[in-house]
């Protein structure tokens, strides 16, 4: 591993990165979330939760939920925007799509803001589809949410 390419490694969510995932949520302006709250997601069962980690610095993150036998919840996605455009996003990705297969999930869902269109973007090259908008879904400031689905199969090729 050398100093000008240190290696990426996605992990488990930790207490311990709480204080960085809230820095990324505030930096990337996502669905706020509190200490608390991110402590009690971390702990659920039904929660699929990983960081990306450089020489021990975080770099992005994803929260997601079960939400019935087949069905997932992307709740909160967000990569440092220094990181952006790196692979981070799709490190975290390939890791939630691996174990929702595991799962047997058949539809992953999210919200995502109508004004972000690097995320729509990232999620359509995923094979996400827009489904339908929700009106003043966000608040702080008030925005639109474009509801997003993913079909997956046990074959699906969204690895990328």
């Amino acid at each position: 591993m050398s100093d000008k390419n240190p290696q990426l490694y996605v992990l488990d969510m930790k207490r311990a990165d709480i204080g960085d995932i809230l820095s990324i949520i505030e930096e990337c302006s996502l669905s706020e979330w509190s200490a608390d709250g991110l402590q009690q997601e971390i702990e659920r069962e039904d929660s699929l939760k990983s960081v990306v980690k450089r020489n021990g610095e975080t770099l992005g993150f994803m929260l997601a939920r079960l939400v019935s036998d087949s069905e997932l919840d992307i709740l909160n996605f967000g990569v440092l925007n220094k990181q952006q455009k790196q692979g981070i996003g799709s490190m975290l990705w390939k890791r939630l799509l691996e174990r929702a297969l595991e799962k047997s999930v058949e539809s992953i869902w999210l919200e995502v803001r109508e004004s972000n269109t690097n995320a729509i973007k990232f999620y359509k090259s995923k094979g996400f589809t827009i489904i339908q908008m929700r009106k003043n879904f966000y608040k702080l400031p008030t925005e639109n949410a474009l509801l997003m689905n993913l079909s997956i199969e046990k074959n699906e090729s969204n690895f990328s």
